[in-house]
């Protein structure tokens, strides 16, 4: 794939992607809470959308216009772990807006490791290791968060607002 490919990609996935670290508590007899890294594109453009497997993962369609009528069907393309991490260093010198967040995902995945008894059994993540995966997690949300400067209506109250413009009748 050529540098000007890897820019379209880039772009499209920066105004149009997601990325997430996906946390869940144990259940279905799993031992331990679990983290993934998940790099995600959804769009109503199935070609679109269906051209990012050419880095791996799954496509599949998600019928919005039964729901309502206006809502156009969607296409989504899902990526995670160590796919994602591979993924996120391709592209990350051609993402502006969302750079840090695939830092911070990079930087997840590469640190997190899967813990294994002396015969090979998968055991629980300790404490520490799940403590760190936790502040990944949140740091992705805060990162998230502050792309856009906070808004007035988010705190004092409305305080900060400027006056309404007032007419020239008045």
């Amino acid at each position: 794939m050529d540098k000007l490919e890897l820019a379209y990609f880039g772009g499209l996935f920066d105004g149009e992607g997601c990325i997430q670290i996906t946390h869940s508590k144990p259940q279905y007899g799993k031992r331990t809470e679990q983290h993934t890294l998940i790099c995600s594109v959804k769009m109503a453009d199935e070609p679109t959308v269906k051209a990012f497997l050419l880095f791996g993962g799954r496509v599949s369609f998600i019928k919005l216009s039964q729901k309502n009528p206006h809502w156009k069907d969607q296409w989504l393309w899902q990526i995670s772990s160590n796919q994602a991490l591979g993924f996120l260093l391709i592209i990350r010198n051609y993402l502006r807006l969302k750079m840090k967040q695939a830092d911070c995902g990079i930087e997840f995945q590469r640190f997190r490791s899967i813990a294994y008894n002396n015969r090979g059994v998968r055991v629980s993540i300790p404490r520490d290791e799940l403590e760190k995966r936790e502040w990944y997690y949140n740091e992705l949300r805060r990162l998230k968060d502050s792309r856009f400067p906070r808004r007035s209506w988010h705190h004092n109250d409305g305080k900060d607002l400027p006056e309404p413009i007032k007419s020239k009748k008045e």
